[in-house]
This record gives C-alpha cells, structure tokens and sequence, in this order.
C-alpha cells in the first residue's frame, strides 16, 4: 500500500469512528506502528475538522455525549430510554420506548446551534400538509419538541444500517433496485417543493428486507433559492 492510499485509509478510520462512536482517536492511536506517518496524519486530521466546522456550525460536537456528561441515559417525558444509537453532525441519536403507544422510536436530541433547528417546525407543517411522510422510502418525523431542553426531534425507528456501512456489500441488481427506490422518493419530494439538502448514504438506511429509508430531511426547504451550504460538503 502506498504512502498516499495508508494515510487515507487512517483518515476513513478516524472519520468513521468520529460518526459513529463520537470518539477522537489521536493520530498515535491510529497508527502506532508508523511514527514517520504522524505528522501528514495529524495534518489531515486538522483539515478534515476544520471543514466539519464549516459545514457544522460552531462549536461542533464540543463536550462529552450527554451521557457521559450526566452518568446516565437521558430522559425523555413519555418515553423510556433504551440506548444510545449514534452521534452525528446534528446532535445524538437514541432508541427509546414509547410509554403510552409501546412502539419503538428514535429521537434525535438536536444542537442548539444546528440547522436543523432553522424552520423545523414551519418544515414538519408544511411536509405533513403535503403527506411527504405517507411515503413509506421516507422515515416519518413524529414530533419536534423545540421548546424542550435540549431540543428533540422524534422519528419513526429503523432496524438496519446505514448505506454507506451496507453498500459495499450489496449485489449490482440490489444497489440498482435501492437507487430507483430512493431516486423515485427523492423526485415525488420534489414535486412536493421540498428538498432534502443533505442526501448522502450515511442518512440512508436498508432495513431487514434491502429497501432505503431516508432520513434526516429536517434540513428541508421548500424555496430552491434557499440553504445552500448547510448539509455535508
């Protein structure tokens, strides 16, 4: 493997588990077998952050999960905390149980300083009005609890993972039939005057049975003209 192609794989390797985990490995955790890589490594690092700042917001992901921060799971009215299912650009994820319907959901406990709080809740107003969540490629937003403390955004639950951990894996005929049905839900979305802003495979999930399932359209505007730069790069 080439100089080159091994320091990006390290990068992949930090950026994966920043997104999933929400962990910072140093450069030395990384790669304790090649100290001449350390400092290109370190230099990539600090670039990939500093975009993650620019396309974030300020103060990205600053202090421990709320967890870690607290010693315990955060509660919810209504709801039991199940677990922690992921830390992403907009805030952390948790699975929890829904004490008066039983069903399962997730919720999105979303930054002060993220986008997604930016319309949301003239966005879930105006998706419901136009029956964007009917579509079932689409994970339903059930609430958003903007006055909460912190903000919460509750959606449909997903079992599965997401595109980009599952892709690489998937036959060409599968990769063909998850393309269609996420170009035709992405194209009724727009005859709808909604775009989504931020569609990448990490906000698309497969669940048991292969069919996507697209997530995080909170970053959503109706005017074409409108939110550019917010999303990921």
């Amino acid at each position: 493997m080439t100089r080159a192609k091994r320091l990006e794989a390290l990068l992949a390797r930090y950026i994966e588990r920043h997104q999933l985990r929400g962990e910072r490995l140093t450069p030395e955790e990384l790669c304790p077998d090649a100290p001449e890589l350390l400092d290109e490594l370190r230099r990539c690092i600090r670039q990939y952050e500093a975009l993650e700042r620019t396309f974030d917001g300020p103060d990205v992901e600053s202090g421990p999960p709320i967890e870690e921060s607290r010693g315990e799971l955060p509660s919810f009215e209504g709801f039991r905390t199940i677990e922690r299912l992921g830390r992403g650009g907009g805030g952390e994820v948790y699975k929890l149980e829904d004490l008066e319907l039983g069903r399962t959901v997730a919720a999105k406990v979303v930054r002060r300083d993220s986008p997604l709080r930016q319309g949301l809740d003239e966005f879930l107003r105006e998706a419901r009005t136009l029956a964007l969540f009917e579509d079932p490629r689409i994970v339903k937003v059930l609430e958003f609890r903007g006055r909460s403390d912190p903000p919460v955004l509750l959606m449909e639950y997903v079992e599965g993972f997401e595109l980009d951990r599952l892709g690489g894996s998937l036959e060409f005929a599968q990769r063909a039939r998850v393309m269609l049905e996420i170009t035709e839900a992405i194209e009724r979305a727009h005859r709808l005057g909604l775009q989504h802003r931020d569609l990448k495979p990490a906000n698309i999930m497969l669940d048991s049975e292969l069919r996507p399932r697209i997530l995080d359209f909170g970053l959503s505007q109706s005017d074409p003209q409108r939110g550019h730069g917010l999303g990921t790069l």
